[in-house]
């Protein structure tokens, strides 16, 4: 079985066709072939038709091997082209090797033929390649220059920007080209540690791991400050060397509403701890989730969190009959008792038990709260002893 191989012939003669098919298949190829002799024969197979060569008469009635070449160049194909002709002169070989053929036979020695057919089809699989590794190349450099996010690449010898996409620009403040050769702790901020004491750290990290992620305080050209979440990793630039290259965003708006939910948080846990009730927020399981102050001093020494309020409060291994958060998981409605504690020296609490609700309405969690009512048990026990 022979390696297939299309082939495109432009000449008049199939005797001629024949005598290239034989000498292809004695060279280990097996032809799928067509032959033409007008231009306009020609367009019709180019568009019906992919062939992997073209062997083409120099000179032909009413048609040519430069003719055939040129209505290749303008379809835009790169098909191996040799002409294979009678001998014409050495400046028509020069001629056709000029204009892009990729040889000149000599139909009285095809002994050539087959060795150059493998030539041109190996140069035209690596022209291929090199065009999509450059296309390639091409798409992701514009994918990187129209980033939202800051690319920059740093040479890992020096640590010296070597190309930054137009984000990088707008972020810091800087004039195109204007970062070029530039260290990059230029853009570290000043902190504690100082920014060269942070490049460093993230240098080290580099060499020692090839990647660094995290939050980094950065300063634009203006001396204003910002932070930046960086993802940086390790590659071989042709061109430069090994390379840093560090996708960077802006999160200064993300830390701020971060910082404020953390204020909230500690002032929500702040007023939660402030209660002299006894406060849990419980899972659907029972098991305390969140305790404030009072109930983790009540119970000091012992595990709260994680351990079902039941076991917690009553020392059960189940709810009681009548207890307010399995009827608040049940109805989803606030629910109450009151409870005697053996576990609280016996006191008396008033336990409200209170929903909390997914947006779909399913009860997730409950706020369990429990009052300490032992002195209002004994007035009231006091009240009707006297009566």
């Amino acid at each position: 079985m022979g390696t297939p191989l299309r082939v495109l012939i432009v000449g008049d003669s199939d005797d001629d066709a024949q005598l290239l098919l034989r000498e292809l298949e004695r060279r280990g190829y097996e032809p799928t072939w067509s032959r033409l002799d007008t231009a306009e024969a020609m367009k019709a197979s180019l568009d019906e038709e992919t062939w992997d060569v073209v062997l083409a008469e120099y000179s032909l009635p009413r048609f040519s091997g430069l003719a055939a070449l040129t209505l290749l160049k303008e379809r835009g194909l790169d098909v191996p082209f040799i002409v294979v002709s009678d001998p014409v002169g050495e400046e028509a070989a020069v001629t056709a090797l000029q204009a892009g053929a990729g040889d000149y036979i000599l139909k009285d020695n095809l002994t050539r033929l087959a060795a150059a057919v493998e030539r041109e089809l190996r140069e035209a699989e690596a022209r291929r390649a090199r065009k999509q590794a450059e296309e390639t190349i091409r798409l992701q450099g514009e994918i990187v220059q129209n980033m939202a996010e800051g690319v920059q690449l740093v040479r890992s010898s020096d640590g010296a920007i070597v190309y930054v996409n137009p984000a990088v620009e707008r972020m810091f403040g800087y004039d195109a080209g204007e970062l070029a050769g530039k260290p990059f702790s230029l853009l570290l901020a000043p902190g504690e540690r100082g920014s060269e004491r942070t490049a460093d750290d993230i240098m080290q990290s580099l060499k020692d791991r090839g990647v660094w992620r995290g939050e980094v305080r950065k300063v634009k050209k203006d001396g204003t400050t910002f932070w930046c979440e960086l993802n940086v990793s390790t590659f071989d630039h042709p061109e430069y060397g090994r390379v840093w290259v560090s996708v960077a965003e802006n999160v200064t708006e993300r830390k701020r509403a971060e910082e404020a939910l953390s204020q909230l948080a500690g002032q929500w846990q702040d007023t939660f701890d402030a209660m002299q009730d006894l406060v849990a927020i419980i899972d659907a399981d029972h098991r305390v989730v969140r305790a404030n102050a009072a109930l983790r001093q009540a119970f000091l020494g012992e595990r709260v969190l994680g351990t079902h309020c039941y076991t917690l409060l009553h020392g059960t291994e189940a709810p009681p009959p009548n207890c307010p958060a399995t009827q608040a998981f049940s109805t989803g409605r606030p629910a109450r008792a009151e409870l005697r504690e053996a576990r609280l020296a016996d006191r008396w609490l008033d336990v409200f038990a209170y929903p909390i609700k997914d947006e779909e309405g399913a009860v997730r969690h409950v706020v369990h709260v429990a009052r300490d009512i032992t002195e209002q048990k004994r007035s009231e026990e006091a009240l009707r002893e006297r009566g």
